[in-house]
């Protein structure tokens, strides 16, 4: 039987990273204003942060699913370890409107904090909402998200169901040949709509949230010792490009946004968010054989309780008033501190016993191979999911 290692530590570090930025993104957005229209213009950490959880999405997801190398035992795990907590903050948001807005309006709770979508509470289809947020095909189904950073997590659905075809093809291990494809397709994308169709491409940013997942599939090549260096090389070199190029003409210039305009993507936040990931996650993947503080390392075990989470979390504090720099400092620090000891709570009430759940079911399937071999080297452990704002 293949001998099964500790957790990778450095992923946990780098979901840890993913979600602080995120969680210093939409606090700081609260606490000054400004700063919303500064990340749509410059540099979003939101948005680095997405990019951070796609690419640990696509170093775990090969390995998760060729060591079963078994579609039944992959997707079982999948949703065992993604979907009872999503369906826990559903019930956390719908509770919240339950009491109803009314009460927080007295308690000077902000409701808009939660980012429910306008259209649900006015409409008369708020029961469908939620019974088609279940799903996580939402955004498919042309539905509003119950919470609006939900988003991410059906396009990772997109990621898990495009890859799951690449593995029934046989076709999965070409890591590189698949990351040079998509760096392709978002170049002549954009240049194509850009020339020929004279308009912006549409859906750029999901799609090249895929690309990346699908650079992390090089990434964890390499970890595994099946790429060479100057393969990741080339192809995180033809990523930036591909990320400048694709970015630069789908997006406007700051300049060319009007100053009443507040959320409108430029090409210079999406570019720097994209590459700034690209570079933490070397950094930290440059320091794969070290040591990490703990803390760090449980911030990133939580990581996707703190993701589902930080808005109610965030809401319910809404009372103390932040309107100060310091006090709006205290009040992140303390947002930030109750989401990350809430999330442990649900870790271990919620997520861990469903994974452990789903294990059971499964019986401890057989070990998978990698050509050919047992794999003993690789071991990226926790609930693969993606975070952050749009």
């Amino acid at each position: 039987m293949a001998v099964r290692k500790p957790r990778v530590l450095f992923l946990d570090v780098v979901r840890g990273l993913a979600v602080l930025f995120v969680l210093f993104q939409h606090l700081t957005e609260d606490v000054a204003p400004p700063f919303l229209s500064w990340g749509y213009r410059w540099m979003n950490y939101g948005r680095l942060g997405v990019a951070l959880f796609f690419i640990v999405s696509g170093f775990v997801i090969p390995y998760s699913l060729e060591r079963a190398n078994s579609l039944k035992v992959f997707w079982v795990s999948r949703v065992f370890r993604l979907y009872p907590i999503y369906w826990f903050s559903i019930l956390v948001v719908l509770a919240f409107h339950f009491i109803g807005h009314h009460v927080w309006d007295q308690l000077g709770v902000n409701m808009a904090v939660l980012r429910m979508e306008k259209d649900v509470i006015d409409s008369g289809h708020y029961v469908r909402t939620y019974l088609i947020n279940i799903t996580m095909a939402q955004e498919f189904l042309k539905t509003p998200h119950v919470m609006g950073l939900y988003w991410t997590l059906s396009l990772e659905m997109v990621w898990y169901v495009l890859f799951t075809i690449l593995f029934i093809l046989g076709i999965n291990k070409r890591s590189v040949l698949w990351c040079w494809t998509g760096i392709g397709a978002l170049i002549a994308i954009s240049l194509g709509f850009k020339f020929v169709k004279h308009r912006y491409a549409p859906a750029m940013g999901s799609l090249t949230m895929l690309v990346y997942a699908t650079y992390g599939t090089v990434l964890f090549r390499y970890y595994a010792g099946l790429v060479s260096g100057r393969d990741v090389w080339a192809v995180t070199v033809g990523l930036i490009v591909a990320t400048a190029i694709g970015f630069g003409f789908s997006f406007p210039l700051p300049r060319q946004i009007p100053a009443n305009v507040v959320e409108q993507w430029s090409c210079i936040s999406m570019i720097t968010s994209h590459i700034g990931a690209i570079l933490i996650f070397a950094i930290i993947f440059s320091m794969r054989a070290r040591e990490f503080a703990f803390p760090l390392r449980w911030i990133g075990t939580v990581s996707y309780s703190i993701y589902l989470l930080h808005f109610p979390v965030w809401t319910t504090l809404e009372v103390i008033p932040h309107q100060t720099l310091l006090s709006g400092i205290c009040w992140e620090l303390l947002v930030t501190a109750c989401a990350i000891g809430v999330s442990s709570i649900t870790y271990m009430l919620v997520e861990q016993p469903a994974i452990d759940l789903g294990k059971r079911l499964l019986h401890r399937p057989k070990p998978a191979t990698e050509l050919g071999q047992p794999v003993t080297e690789v071991t990226p452990a926790g609930p693969v999911s993606v975070i952050p704002s749009r």
